[in-house]
């Protein structure tokens, strides 16, 4: 039934939008967003220390949004307290370089891929 499902999802957007849905959402994110000079260096100084790069690059290798507590897993790599973790993500939030969404009680977070490419930042080569 699940299967099903995925086939009929897909096959719907096809004969509505003559794309698949990952090509809607690739086509999606190359839209760009209009950044000032300020909000470019607030990005570039969230981006510079290496606990927040390296939340990024864990949410650049994921498709979708991921819960708080899956990275907070990087918290025992790095052997950081939960604190100063979500001290790395409120920076990274209030850059506008992590988007932050509440589900239920659960934080969800997802990388604004579109700030990013704005700002000239390759996500390839981070």
């Amino acid at each position: 039934m699940e299967i099903l499902q995925k086939e009929f999802n897909s096959s719907f957007f096809k004969r509505l939008f003559d794309r698949s849905p990952r090509e809607i959402q690739v086509q999606r994110s190359k839209k760009r967003v209009n950044i000032t000079q300020e909000q470019r260096i607030e990005i570039l100084k969230a981006l510079a220390d290496e606990t927040r790069l390296s939340i990024v690059q864990k949410l650049l290798r994921e498709e979708d949004t991921v819960p708080g507590c899956d990275i907070l897993a990087c918290a025992t790599v790095h052997k950081l307290s939960q604190p100063a973790m979500s001290h790395h993500f409120s920076k990274l939030v209030d850059a506008g370089v992590v988007i932050e969404s509440k589900q239920g009680t659960q934080k969800l977070y997802e990388l604004n891929r579109d700030l990013l490419a704005s700002a000239g930042i390759n996500t390839n080569n981070l």
